[in-house]
Parts: structure tokens; C-alpha cells; sequence
């Protein structure tokens, strides 16, 4: 078809324009914006191009035109079927992680571990595709694992900040007039200073070591009503162990297609 990767380029900016226009009015600010806008865009993307992927294949169909595959006219056959095949359900996956993405817009917890499954499973599908078509199998696993890495990383540093304000906002409405001549005792004793403080102090020690935590979460995410307990917490402890974040990676993200392949 004509202008077939014209028309996917102005797609996918309307598709991370809208994305980041959508969450804005929706409230989100920050780096949930960034967060939830970058999982939006990645569901619509694969919706857009693969929608026209479909599109391309029954035009070629419909007007007798050559394949630059096989050097054949289109005709209907298993050729065409499982490629049309693959486009549906590819898009059926972004279709799903929308509604995840959308949820997540609107704070949904479990949300999350939801997309980053279906990532997952996206992944394991576009991998094997690099040596087939090098051009889109290469741009669908990046994307896909820049996705994992996005909603993981991002997904605990916006439940740290979540979690101090809801801690703030606590403490803010336990707070209560006092008689003159007396004052609020800590959790330790003194001016009460120490009970309010040691919250954001404990939080900023957790997100000290953000990448080993996001790599757990996705395998336990991935792993969750796929594989036995002791087999997760295995997998997971094998991840935590490794030297790198970057090693860490590896590890899930190989892991991860191997579970969803079987």
C-alpha cells in the first residue's frame, strides 16, 4: 500500500502525543505522567502499526500485488493467513495492555504487574521474529524491553513517593491541638521530631537499590500463577544474587521468555 511507513510515523506520533495529552488532563503529573504516557504510547503503538500491517496485507491481497518476500502475487494462503494471524493477535495484546495502562492512570495497583505479564508474553512472541525480518523484530523487542524496564523501575519509584504521601497526609490529619504547656512525644521520646522523619528516611533507603527491587518485581510478576512458590522465589533469588543491574536484567528477561514459551 502507498505510504504504508508514512502513515505509521504520523501514527505513532499522534499516538504519544494523544497518550501524554490524555494523562495530563487526567491530573497525572510528574513522573507518573512520564510512568503511565510511556505505557499508553507503547499499547497504542502496537495497535497502530500492526493495525496497518493488516491493512497493507489485504490491500496486496485485494489488488493481485507482489509479495517482496516470497516474489509472488498475494493470494489466500497460509502465507498470508499467518501473517494476518499474527497481526490480530498482536493486537489483541495492545488492546489488553491499554486497559492495563489506563488502570494504571487511574491507580490501580495490580495494574501494573498485569502489563508488565503481557510485555512479557509480547516479547517472547516478536524475539524469534529478528531473523525472519530484522527491521521490526529488532524495534518490537527493544520497545518491548525498554517497556519492562519503564514500568518497572518507574512503577517503585512512584509507589515510594505514594507511599510518603499517604504517610504525610496521615500523619497530617492524626495531628491534633495540645494544651498549652505540654508537647507531642516521638515514638523514641523527645519532641516527636524523630517519629516523623525516620518514615522518608527508611523510604529513601529502600529506593537506594531501585533496580535489584524492579527486577524482582518483574519476576514475581511474571511468575505469579505460572510457577510454583519455591519455584519463583529460585528464579528471583538468582536475580538478586547477580554482580550488575544490567546482569539482572538478562537473567529476567531470558527467563521471562522461556516461561511464557512454555
Amino acid at each position: 500500500m502507498p505510504y504504508t511507513d508514512q502513515i505509521v510515523l504520523v501514527l505513532l506520533l499522534l499516538c504519544l502525543f494523544g497518550s501524554l495529552v490524555y494523562q495530563w488532563r487526567q491530573g497525572l503529573r510528574g513522573g507518573r505522567l512520564a510512568l503511565v504516557t510511556f505505557a499508553m504510547f507503547y499499547a497504542l503503538s502496537v495497535i497502530s502499526a500492526l493495525t496497518m500491517h493488516c491493512i497493507d496485507l489485504m490491500y496486496g491481497w485485494s489488488h493481485h500485488l507482489t509479495s517482496f518476500g516470497t516474489g509472488k502475487p498475494f493470494a489466500w494462503n497460509w502465507h498470508l493467513y499467518s501473517l494476518t494471524l499474527f497481526g490480530v493477535l498482536l493486537i489483541w495484546f495492545g488492546v489488553q495492555c491499554l486497559r492495563r495502562a489506563l488502570r494504571m492512570g487511574r491507580g490501580d495497583v495490580a495494574a501494573r504487574g498485569e502489563f508488565l505479564r503481557l510485555v512479557v508474553v509480547m516479547l517472547a512472541i516478536v524475539l524469534p521474529i529478528i531473523p525472519i525480518q530484522p527491521f521490526f523484530g529488532a524495534i518490537a523487542s527493544a520497545l518491548s524491553v525498554i517497556a519492562l524496564l519503564v514500568v518497572a523501575l518507574g512503577g517503585r519509584s512512584a509507589t515510594g513517593t505514594a507511599e510518603l504521601e499517604r504517610y504525610a497526609s496521615r500523619r497530617g490529619s492524626q495531628a491534633s491541638p495540645t494544651r498549652p504547656g505540654t508537647r507531642m512525644r516521638g515514638r523514641s521520646g523527645g519532641d516527636g521530631s524523630e517519629g516523623v522523619s525516620s518514615m522518608p528516611n527508611r523510604i529513601c533507603a529502600r529506593r537506594s537499590s531501585t533496580a535489584t527491587s524492579a527486577i524482582r518485581s518483574i519476576c514475581l510478576s511474571v511468575s505469579r500463577g505460572w510457577l510454583s512458590r519455591s519455584s519463583a522465589r529460585t528464579w528471583i533469588n538468582v536475580s538478586a544474587r547477580s554482580g550488575t543491574a544490567g546482569t539482572s536484567v538478562l537473567v529476567a528477561v531470558i527467563w521471562s521468555g522461556i516461561v511464557a514459551c512454555g
